[in-house]
């Protein structure tokens, strides 16, 4: 008995063990392939998440914050319709779901009390599913497969200068096929390119891990949205365009993961 007990002991703390290992393993982005031998700068982030935006809580990162916050989170109130294409007596259902998600959000970005661009951005998920629903009337349970049609999502953000000497700045995101947001961010003439990635530092997760920012064939900053967020930045970023890469990390920061469940 005393040997069982000590059993299920080692057993509960190797059990822990690993289950903690795996968390901290899992809830870390791999940076980008090309910044190996590279200390990138970490800008912290606070302020992240929907508590904080319950709270009033400004969002930070680095030196640069938030102002005047206009802020709406759709999945309190998703459109999802459902209709059923057949229905037996077998209890054996096949059916759609459409799914139709829309909001607007702006923000004010500060530095150092500087009022640098007021931010407006729109955001939607449209999405069409199959479903099919296999029912034991014996045990009153169901066996429901879901599958995707059509899916596509978007985020779209402007900004308008507070500042002298604030370029144009534009940000443009795509989503289909389950696959995370891509685009681009247009500042002046030129532009950077935006690509979000699901892989972990060691597995890949359903919901988008990280999102990379490109110059040209370089990647220049890095947003890590696991344990809080931080946006990592390459010593090689333009220091003038280390604003308009937080202004895009700031509006993705507040905008909803059109991979996450509702």
């Amino acid at each position: 008995m005393g040997l069982k007990l000590e059993l299920n002991k080692l057993l509960v703390v190797v059990l822990g063990s690993t289950l903690l290992a795996c968390s901290v393993h899992v809830e870390r982005a791999a940076l980008p392939a090309d910044w190996q031998g590279v200390s990138s700068q970490q800008l912290a982030v606070s302020g992240y998440g929907d508590w904080a935006r319950l709270r009033g809580q400004p969002l930070r990162i680095g030196d640069y914050v938030t102002g005047k916050l206009d802020y709406s989170l759709w999945a309190t109130a998703p459109t999802i319709s459902r209709s059923s294409v057949s229905s037996g007596d077998d209890g054996i259902q096949l059916g759609s779901v459409d799914d139709d998600n829309d909001s607007g959000y702006g923000f004010s970005l500060y530095r150092a009390d500087v009022a640098l661009a007021a931010v407006r951005c729109r955001q939607y998920r449209r999405g069409r599913g199959w479903y099919l629903r296999v029912a034991d009337e014996g045990s009153q349970q169901a066996l429901e497969l879901q599958g995707d049609e059509r899916f596509v999502a978007g985020l779209s953000c402007s900004a308008e200068g507070l500042t002298q000497g604030w370029l144009p700045w534009q940000l443009e995101l795509r989503a289909t096929s389950r696959q995370p947001f891509a685009g681009l961010i247009h500042r002046g003439g030129s532009a950077l390119a935006v690509v979000g990635s699901r892989q972990g530092l060691s597995v890949e997760l359903p919901e988008t891990v990280s999102i990379a920012i490109r110059d040209g064939g370089h990647s220049v900053a890095m947003l890590d949205l696991l344990n809080g967020g931080a946006l990592h930045l390459h010593p090689q970023l333009q220091q003038e365009l280390e604003p308009a890469v937080v202004a895009a990390a700031m509006a993705l920061l507040l905008a909803n993961d059109p991979l996450a469940e509702d």
